[in-house]
């Protein structure tokens, strides 16, 4: 059961207004990812056992009037491309959850950074490379979770990483 995860930066400048997407699920606490969360047509597996694939995205919106920066910065879950074969094992879905999990903290750690920035509204340019370190270090997370889990198929690896990251996400302003 392997997933693929696809970060992506999402960095507009200025913020142009959004419909609300019934497709993307942006991440809440107390809020689990669920089975039919997963409504993008069944991929090719690239691996015999991958039995899943989410799309997730730590999505940046920026912009700045009179002066005054607005910054959006949140991990998404996308549904329509996500996709898990059917009957997706309770293990599986935890796996899933734990990527969203992942892009949620590093999210948190984009905000954090963001802080720091004096003046960005001066230098969108700062933001900008926050934004691609923060989704450069997200995506090795994302790659050592899978390789050390092995793709969610080793219990042990399993649960270590779920509580991890759990007890990160408890932690007020818990960030990676």
């Amino acid at each position: 059961m392997v997933i693929l995860v696809s970060l992506l930066a999402c960095i507009s400048i200025p913020v142009v207004a959004q419909e609300s997407d019934s497709n993307v699920l942006v991440w809440q606490e107390g809020v689990l990812l669920q089975s039919n969360d997963f409504r993008g047509e069944t991929g090719t597996a690239r691996r015999p056992y991958q039995g899943a694939e989410s799309r997730l995205t730590i999505s940046l919106r920026f912009s700045c009037r009179n002066s005054v920066p607005n910054l959006d910065v949140h991990a998404e879950f996308d549904r329509s491309h996500s996709w898990a074969k059917p009957n997706m094992p309770p293990s599986l879905l935890e796996h899933e959850q734990v990527h969203f999990d992942i892009a949620e903290l590093y999210a948190r750690g984009t905000r954090k950074a963001f802080a720091n920035v004096m003046n960005p509204c001066a230098n969108p340019s700062a933001v900008e490379a926050i934004s691609e370190h923060n989704n450069e270090l997200s995506a090795r997370a994302q790659e050592n979770y899978d390789e050390e889990t092995l793709h969610g198929t080793l219990p042990e690896a399993q649960a270590t990483w779920t509580r991890t990251i759990r007890a990160m996400l408890a932690a007020r302003g818990g960030s990676l």
